[in-house]
Protein backbone atom coordinates (compact mmCIF):
# COMPACT_ATOMS: atom_id res chain seq x y z
CA UNK A 1 0.00 0.00 0.00
CA UNK A 2 2.76 2.48 1.07
CA UNK A 3 4.75 1.80 -1.94
CA UNK A 4 1.63 2.36 -4.28
CA UNK A 5 0.86 5.90 -2.72
CA UNK A 6 4.81 6.67 -3.28
CA UNK A 7 4.09 5.80 -7.04
CA UNK A 8 0.96 7.84 -7.08
CA UNK A 9 2.69 11.08 -5.15
CA UNK A 10 5.26 10.46 -7.86
CA UNK A 11 3.09 10.97 -11.10
CA UNK A 12 1.27 14.03 -9.15
CA UNK A 13 4.49 15.39 -8.76
CA UNK A 14 6.20 14.73 -12.81
CA UNK A 15 2.63 16.01 -14.02
CA UNK A 16 2.92 19.41 -11.71
CA UNK A 17 6.36 20.28 -13.46
CA UNK A 18 5.65 18.84 -16.92
CA UNK A 19 2.29 20.95 -17.39
CA UNK A 20 3.55 24.17 -16.86
CA UNK A 21 6.39 23.83 -19.69
CA UNK A 22 4.16 22.41 -22.17
CA UNK A 23 2.26 25.41 -21.65
CA UNK A 24 4.99 27.59 -22.27
CA UNK A 25 5.86 25.45 -25.41
CA UNK A 26 2.89 26.19 -27.08
CA UNK A 27 2.34 30.24 -26.76
CA UNK A 28 1.59 30.80 -30.23
CA UNK A 29 2.92 34.31 -31.76
CA UNK A 30 0.21 36.66 -32.68
CA UNK A 31 -0.22 37.56 -36.33
CA UNK A 32 -2.21 40.21 -38.23
CA UNK A 33 -5.75 40.19 -37.26
CA UNK A 34 -8.32 42.41 -39.28
CA UNK A 35 -10.83 44.91 -36.97
CA UNK A 36 -13.65 44.65 -39.41
CA UNK A 37 -14.84 42.63 -41.49
CA UNK A 38 -14.67 44.68 -45.18
CA UNK A 39 -10.90 43.06 -44.87
CA UNK A 40 -8.69 40.60 -46.91
CA UNK A 41 -7.29 37.31 -45.64
CA UNK A 42 -3.44 35.56 -47.32
CA UNK A 43 -4.44 31.82 -48.27
CA UNK A 44 -0.59 32.08 -48.70
CA UNK A 45 2.36 34.02 -48.07
CA UNK A 46 2.01 37.64 -49.23
CA UNK A 47 4.34 40.38 -49.30
CA UNK A 48 2.97 43.99 -48.57
CA UNK A 49 4.21 46.89 -50.75
CA UNK A 50 4.64 50.80 -50.15
CA UNK A 51 2.73 51.32 -53.27
CA UNK A 52 0.38 49.63 -55.68
CA UNK A 53 2.78 47.62 -57.67
CA UNK A 54 5.58 45.29 -57.53
CA UNK A 55 7.66 48.17 -58.76
CA UNK A 56 7.13 49.53 -55.39
CA UNK A 57 9.30 48.43 -52.06
CA UNK A 58 7.71 45.44 -49.92
CA UNK A 59 7.30 46.58 -46.20
CA UNK A 60 6.24 43.31 -44.91
CA UNK A 61 4.47 40.34 -45.38
CA UNK A 62 0.98 38.74 -44.81
CA UNK A 63 1.54 34.87 -43.40
CA UNK A 64 -1.23 32.64 -44.32
CA UNK A 65 -4.39 32.86 -42.30
CA UNK A 66 -3.46 36.76 -41.72
CA UNK A 67 -6.06 39.16 -42.38
CA UNK A 68 -5.86 42.87 -42.70
CA UNK A 69 -9.04 45.90 -43.16
CA UNK A 70 -9.02 47.15 -46.66
CA UNK A 71 -8.82 51.72 -46.43
CA UNK A 72 -8.66 51.66 -50.24
CA UNK A 73 -8.09 50.57 -53.76
CA UNK A 74 -5.93 52.04 -56.64
CA UNK A 75 -8.56 51.89 -59.72
CA UNK A 76 -11.50 50.48 -61.01
CA UNK A 77 -9.81 47.04 -62.18
CA UNK A 78 -9.22 46.83 -58.21
CA UNK A 79 -6.23 44.60 -58.96
CA UNK A 80 -4.19 46.78 -55.62
CA UNK A 81 -5.85 47.41 -52.71
CA UNK A 82 -4.40 49.29 -49.88
CA UNK A 83 -5.06 47.54 -46.18
CA UNK A 84 -4.15 48.70 -42.77
CA UNK A 85 -0.70 46.98 -42.49
CA UNK A 86 -0.05 47.00 -38.33
CA UNK A 87 -0.80 50.52 -38.20
CA UNK A 88 0.69 51.64 -41.43
CA UNK A 89 -0.77 51.81 -45.32
CA UNK A 90 0.28 48.89 -47.02
CA UNK A 91 -0.73 47.24 -50.77
CA UNK A 92 -1.66 43.80 -51.74
CA UNK A 93 -2.68 42.33 -55.21
CA UNK A 94 -6.02 41.04 -55.10
CA UNK A 95 -5.21 38.16 -57.03
CA UNK A 96 -3.31 36.15 -53.75
CA UNK A 97 -5.95 37.15 -51.45
CA UNK A 98 -8.89 36.38 -50.21
CA UNK A 99 -11.53 39.80 -50.18
CA UNK A 100 -14.03 39.27 -47.77
CA UNK A 101 -16.85 42.00 -48.98
CA UNK A 102 -17.03 43.89 -52.61
CA UNK A 103 -14.00 45.58 -52.96
CA UNK A 104 -15.92 48.32 -55.05
CA UNK A 105 -16.81 49.92 -52.13
CA UNK A 106 -13.26 50.74 -51.34
CA UNK A 107 -12.63 54.66 -52.38
CA UNK A 108 -10.40 55.04 -54.90
CA UNK A 109 -7.03 56.35 -52.93
CA UNK A 110 -3.22 57.70 -54.54
CA UNK A 111 -0.54 56.11 -52.72
CA UNK A 112 0.71 57.68 -49.85
CA UNK A 113 3.97 60.15 -49.08
CA UNK A 114 5.83 56.72 -47.95
CA UNK A 115 5.33 54.55 -51.10
CA UNK A 116 8.67 54.10 -52.56
CA UNK A 117 9.48 52.41 -55.93
CA UNK A 118 12.29 50.28 -55.84
CA UNK A 119 15.39 50.01 -58.15
CA UNK A 120 16.96 46.98 -59.49
CA UNK A 121 20.80 46.61 -61.04
CA UNK A 122 19.16 46.50 -64.20
CA UNK A 123 17.36 50.46 -63.12
CA UNK A 124 20.55 51.60 -62.10
CA UNK A 125 22.76 50.19 -64.62
CA UNK A 126 20.51 52.13 -67.71
CA UNK A 127 20.17 55.28 -65.85
CA UNK A 128 24.25 55.18 -65.67
CA UNK A 129 24.55 54.38 -69.31
CA UNK A 130 22.51 57.61 -69.62
CA UNK A 131 24.54 59.67 -67.77
CA UNK A 132 27.45 61.25 -69.90
CA UNK A 133 30.58 61.67 -67.63
CA UNK A 134 33.68 63.77 -68.97
CA UNK A 135 36.94 64.24 -67.12
CA UNK A 136 39.57 67.01 -68.42
CA UNK A 137 42.35 65.30 -70.11
CA UNK A 138 44.20 69.18 -69.67
CA UNK A 139 43.76 72.60 -68.26
CA UNK A 140 41.01 73.13 -70.29
CA UNK A 141 39.39 76.57 -71.63
CA UNK A 142 35.84 77.06 -71.34
CA UNK A 143 34.21 79.44 -73.62
CA UNK A 144 30.95 81.64 -73.77
CA UNK A 145 29.58 79.72 -76.66
CA UNK A 146 30.28 76.98 -79.11
CA UNK A 147 32.20 79.48 -81.65
CA UNK A 148 36.06 78.33 -81.17
CA UNK A 149 36.99 82.32 -81.03
CA UNK A 150 34.23 83.26 -78.48
CA UNK A 151 35.47 84.59 -75.07
CA UNK A 152 37.09 82.49 -72.44
CA UNK A 153 34.65 82.55 -69.55
CA UNK A 154 37.06 79.90 -67.47
CA UNK A 155 39.07 77.50 -67.10
CA UNK A 156 38.45 73.89 -66.32
CA UNK A 157 41.47 71.83 -64.40
CA UNK A 158 43.17 68.97 -65.46
CA UNK A 159 41.48 65.69 -63.89
CA UNK A 160 37.94 67.86 -63.13
CA UNK A 161 34.71 65.25 -64.05
CA UNK A 162 31.59 66.95 -65.27
CA UNK A 163 28.82 65.90 -66.80
CA UNK A 164 27.56 67.61 -70.10
CA UNK A 165 24.23 69.28 -70.96
CA UNK A 166 24.89 69.09 -74.64
CA UNK A 167 26.86 68.65 -77.95
CA UNK A 168 27.44 70.11 -81.07
CA UNK A 169 25.59 68.85 -84.24
CA UNK A 170 29.43 67.40 -85.32
CA UNK A 171 30.21 66.67 -81.73
CA UNK A 172 33.10 69.11 -81.72
CA UNK A 173 32.32 70.62 -78.31
CA UNK A 174 30.44 69.82 -75.63
CA UNK A 175 28.08 72.34 -72.97
CA UNK A 176 29.72 72.08 -69.41
CA UNK A 177 29.10 73.89 -66.25
CA UNK A 178 31.75 74.38 -63.74
CA UNK A 179 31.55 76.50 -60.48
CA UNK A 180 28.70 78.15 -61.28
CA UNK A 181 29.89 79.32 -65.02
CA UNK A 182 28.16 77.55 -68.19
CA UNK A 183 30.26 77.09 -71.62
CA UNK A 184 31.61 74.96 -74.11
CA UNK A 185 34.89 73.01 -74.16
CA UNK A 186 36.43 71.32 -76.88
CA UNK A 187 35.37 67.85 -77.69
CA UNK A 188 39.45 66.91 -77.62
CA UNK A 189 40.07 68.38 -74.19
CA UNK A 190 38.23 65.73 -71.98
CA UNK A 191 38.07 61.96 -71.96
CA UNK A 192 34.44 60.36 -72.33
CA UNK A 193 34.43 57.98 -69.22
CA UNK A 194 30.21 57.14 -68.96
CA UNK A 195 27.47 56.94 -71.42
CA UNK A 196 27.39 58.24 -74.96
CA UNK A 197 27.48 61.89 -76.11
CA UNK A 198 25.38 61.28 -79.22
CA UNK A 199 22.60 60.73 -76.38
CA UNK A 200 23.16 64.17 -75.47
CA UNK A 201 20.76 67.20 -77.31
CA UNK A 202 22.33 69.43 -80.12
CA UNK A 203 22.56 73.04 -79.55
CA UNK A 204 24.79 75.67 -80.55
Amino acid sequence: MKRLVLVLMTMVMLTAVIVPVMAQEVTPTPGSVADTEFSVEAFRRVNVRSGPGVRYTRIGVLNNGDSADITGRADETNSWLRIDFNGQEGWVSINIVEVNGDPDAAPIVEPGPNATLRTTAAQTAAASARTVTVVTRVNANMRATSEVTSDVVGVIPFGTQLEPTARTANNGRLRLTYNGVTGWVATGLVNITGGNINTLPVAE
